[in-house]
């Protein structure tokens, strides 16, 4: 599954761009007055200003990289901004997922993931830096159902459930792209987040007809390859 486009509101719109462009330095393909377009690898990643700006939306969202290059990737995040580190911990490795991740925070607190899946031929040797992010591989979905989300997902995408654990988590699709489903009263790792369904739009390369979850919150589109 590949995530062309990934869209999201924030409360904090020019700290957001000043984050992805200057910290991250991210390249901006687009941009308005209302909103900003950086390109993640094959992933355009879009940040809109929030109508209500109290509404504090945050998302949980993660980066592929290079699967040997998770140390080098690590290096070059920290000397930008915080990893993540709970109880002295900051490397996640995911067994059963055969890969490592780690953790930070932008400034509208989204929980942001660099994944190193092993299992995917995508190494590189070129030093690590914001060209080496391959693509947004996951983004979070809190939901009410996973179950009843995990089969409407089946029946409009003809996708399959890639990892599940019973009825408060699935990972649905490919390692090149996850809908991560929660069960909205499961907190985020690695900081205990209470989570929240939020305006998402999600650009998906595919045949399929657009249409929405959680109340129309979420929007699922296809694009061309």
């Amino acid at each position: 599954m590949q995530i062309t486009k990934l869209e999201l509101h924030t409360s904090c719109l020019q700290q957001q761009r000043k984050f992805y462009h200057e910290v991250l330095e991210l390249p901006i393909v687009e941009e308005n007055q209302n909103s900003f377009t950086v390109k993640t690898g094959t992933t355009a990643l879009v940040f809109s200003q929030a109508p209500n700006t109290s509404s504090n939306p945050f998302y949980h969202f993660a980066f592929n990289i290079p699967h040997n290059q998770f140390a080098a990737a690590k290096a070059w995040l920290a000397s930008r901004t915080m990893v993540i580190n709970t109880n002295g911990k900051e490397d996640y490795h995911f067994e059963a997922w055969n890969a490592h991740a780690f953790y930070f925070l932008d400034p509208q607190q989204n929980i942001v993931e660099f994944i190193a899946r092993h299992n995917l031929s995508n190494e590189s040797n070129a030093p690590f830096s914001s060209e080496s992010i391959l693509s947004v591989s996951e983004i979070g979905l809190p939901v009410r159902s996973v179950s009843t989300t995990c089969e409407y997902l089946k029946q409009n995408l003809s996708i399959n459930t890639w990892q599940s654990y019973e009825d408060v988590f699935a990972a649905m699709g490919d390692e090149n792209g996850l809908f991560i489903l929660n069960y909205i009263e499961r907190p985020w790792i690695p900081i205990a987040a209470t989570p929240g369904i939020f305006p998402t739009t999600i650009s998906l390369v595919g045949d399929f007809t657009e249409f929405t979850l959680e109340d129309a919150m979420y929007k699922i589109v296809p694009t061309a390859k």
